[in-house]
Formats: structure tokens, sequence, C-alpha cells
């Protein structure tokens, strides 16, 4: 996952550039690209820079709740679980690393219902949690504990774990 902070509402030069700065980090293309219909999407070189990145812009239906459903679902979290809670600096270096943290613990820590228990990068990886998730007994029959800790001290990002008792 990518994000970005911008001081106003971004150009669609400023919105390219951060896709390009994503996907060179992701290592490649996505095959689509959903967005809103703002001026920064709906334009002819934003269609252009998709066109030669083999990418197919999509957009979600106008004023309809749930077109654009896992990003607006993300922003919700983001809303509810971390800005509410915390006081946003005025600095954008710090405002930018307090984005980062929520979203690796969005998608290395946080199980999400939807995906049936499972991180986003357990699934993208597509590999088993790495904790068991609502067992009291591991496979073996070991008994397990709950152990909470939290992401970079914050005690707003949790990491749940369960652990070999002793």
């Amino acid at each position: 996952m990518g994000f970005a902070v911008f001081r106003k509402e971004p150009t669609s030069l400023e919105i390219r550039s951060f896709l390009g700065r994503a996907i060179r980090k992701a290592g490649h293309s996505p095959k689509h690209l959903v967005s809103d219909k703002g001026s920064q999407f709906n334009c002819d070189a934003f269609r252009r820079w998709c066109k030669r990145r083999r990418i197919k812009p999509r957009y979600g239906a106008v004023s309809r709740y749930g077109s654009i459903a896992v990003i607006e679902r993300f922003i919700r979290s983001l809303k509810d679980e971390w800005t509410r809670r915390i006081f946003i600096p005025f600095d954008r270096q710090r405002t930018r690393g307090l984005l980062a943290a929520y979203a690796r613990w969005y998608n290395h820590f946080r199980p999400h219902q939807y995906l049936a228990g499972r991180t986003p990068q357990e699934v993208y990886l597509n590999v088993q949690p790495s904790n068991p998730r609502f067992e009291v007994r591991g496979p073996d029959g070991v008994e397990l504990r709950l152990a909470v800790s939290h992401l970079e001290g914050r005690r707003e990002l949790p990491i749940v774990e369960l652990k070999k008792a002793a």
C-alpha cells in the first residue's frame, strides 16, 4: 500500500508521480487503478500515463457509497482506529511517519474479518497466518498464551499474538 501527504488537493502530475513511486516500490504495475472521477484522474494526461503502463483506469460511481468500497473501508478504518485517537502534528514529515506506522500495522498485524482473520500481507504473500487465531491450544496440544505488544510502542496499534506458554 502506498500513500502520500499533500498540503492541498494534489494535481494530476503529483498523483502520477506518487503512483510511479508506489509502483517502483512494489516492483510491478497493477492491472487496474480504481479512483473517483476527480480532475486528477479524469484527464488525458492521466489516461495516457495509465496506457503507457498498461493499467486500466476504472472509476467509482459518482455519489454512490460503496462503489470504491475497499479504499472507502480503509479510509474509515484509518479515521476510526487512528487519526481520531492521536494528535495530528502540523509537520508533514511527522504526519507521514504516523500514517506509515498505521499502514504497516493495518497490512502486517491487523486481522481482517473479510480475509477470514488473515492480514493483507498474509493474503498477498499467500501464506498461512503467522499466528494461529482464536485457539487456546496449538496443533500439537501445546498450551498457548495471549501476548499483546504494540507497534513502535504506540498503544493505538496493538499486535495480538498467541505464543507457547512457559
